[in-house]
Order: C-alpha cells, then sequence, then structure tokens
C-alpha cells in the first residue's frame, strides 16, 4: 500500500511539471503568434502604412547616459586668486592618454581635489581657487607698513622673514590687496613703486 502510494506521487508530480512546462510554453507561443514581426524593409508586415511610426529609420539613436572623453579632447587648468583676482594657466594641451576613453563622471572624481571642473565643448577646465597664487611672494600693505609674504602650494601666504618691512608713502588699492610676483627680487621692484 505505500508503495503505490509512492507511485501516486510521483506520477502526480510528473504530471504536474508537465502540465505547467506545456501551459507556460502555449502562453509564449500565443504571444509571439499575436506579435506582427517586421518585413525587411523596416515596416510591419500586414500595416497600411496609417501609422505615423511605421519604419525603423525613424527611430533616433538615444544619446547614451554617459559620454566619454576622446583623445582629442583638449585640457585647461587654471589657478584663480581670490584676493588679487588674477589668473594663471598652469596646464593647457591635450588630456593624458589614461583618462581617454573615461566618463566625465571619472574626470570630475579624477580632478575633484583640484577644483571645479567644466565642460564646454570638446574642452574641460579645471579651475582652482586660492588665496593667493600658490608658489609665489605677495607684497601687501599692513597698517603703514608694506610687507611681504610667501605663498604654499595651495596659496597661503606667510611672511616672508627675509624681508624688512618698509613704511608705505603712496598707498592704493591694489597694493592693499596685494601684488603677486615670482621671485624675491620683484619684491624690491613693486617696493620701488611706492617709495
Amino acid at each position: 500500500m505505500r508503495i503505490q502510494l509512492k507511485k501516486w506521487i510521483i506520477l502526480g508530480c510528473v504530471m504536474l511539471s508537465i502540465t505547467a512546462f506545456y501551459y507556460g510554453y502555449y502562453i509564449t507561443f500565443n504571444k509571439y503568434k499575436i506579435e506582427k514581426p517586421l518585413d525587411t524593409k523596416g515596416g510591419i508586415i500586414g500595416d497600411t502604412g496609417s501609422s505615423t511610426f511605421n519604419k525603423i529609420d525613424d527611430i533616433e539613436a538615444l544619446p547614451p547616459k554617459t559620454k566619454k572623453v576622446a583623445k582629442d579632447t583638449m585640457l585647461i587648468r587654471k589657478v584663480i586668486s581670490i584676493n588679487t583676482d588674477n589668473l594663471k594657466v598652469e596646464y593647457e594641451g591635450y588630456i593624458p592618454d589614461f583618462l581617454v576613453n573615461c566618463t566625465e563622471e571619472q574626470i570630475i572624481d579624477y580632478y575633484n581635489d583640484l577644483g571645479k571642473v567644466e565642460f564646454i565643448g570638446n574642452t574641460i577646465y579645471v579651475t582652482r581657487e586660492c588665496p593667493y597664487m600658490p608658489n609665489c611672494y605677495v607684497v601687501k600693505l599692513d597698517g603703514d607698513y608694506i610687507k611681504a609674504y610667501k605663498t604654499d602650494l595651495n596659496g597661503n601666504a606667510e611672511e616672508f622673514t627675509e624681508f624688512t618691512p618698509e613704511l608705505c608713502r603712496n598707498k592704493d588699492g591694489q597694493l592693499e590687496k596685494g601684488i603677486e610676483v615670482e621671485n624675491p627680487d620683484d619684491i624690491y621692484r613693486v617696493i620701488q613703486d611706492y617709495d
């Protein structure tokens, strides 16, 4: 009796599996039978042309969600001094080879520490804002004295101790904001202009 019960259970499971398979096959087959296939010209077989959308040529390619950087993309890295409004281009040329075929998001992530990244046409602009120009000297009015400051890589200024502050006789707005120069010799040239 137990063996016969096991046989009926197994037979029932097999029949249920076969029925489920044929049901799924039948539904899928009918679904494809109802759809109209495309002919080789791009129209739908049996379509009389009443539809405004009947050719594959009418389908416009959708733009990709992410734009990739090409080899001929230009890169311009610049530094802007917040206090003096000076602008210096650090690099102008083609994008480095290792960044070719990267997405815009990857480029933004790569240059994120340097500053703001903008994509304009076929050019990438990386703009870094610093208090003063990095790695230069600043001649600035502090009270009645002209002082010199040296800037670090981030444009932060510290007083240049090798320079003795001098009394200023001719004050102007540019000296109050600060005048950036490349080397210590230029400090004395700027001071002579204000003596």
